[in-house]
């Protein structure tokens, strides 16, 4: 529910932001179209991954080495 609410309303032009912390299987960033990307760390924190231009997702995954290790 919460990937398919965040993709209609960006599509619609809103700013969203979607924080993935399930530890037991971060599933987010997959649904989104960003696994396999990285999140970046900079002056200020960590940049989040962007699946479109209104949509920010940061995800316990994109910290993990491995896929299979939550």
């Amino acid at each position: 529910m919460c990937c398919q609410l965040a993709h209609t309303l960006s599509a619609r032009g809103y700013g969203v932001g979607v924080l993935d912390v399930d530890i037991c299987g971060p599933s987010v960033a997959r649904m989104l179209g960003c696994a396999g990307q990285t999140v970046h760390k900079s002056g200020s924190g960590w940049m989040p991954v962007y699946a479109n231009a209104n949509l920010s997702v940061m995800s316990i995954s994109f910290l993990l080495g491995d896929e299979d290790a939550a």
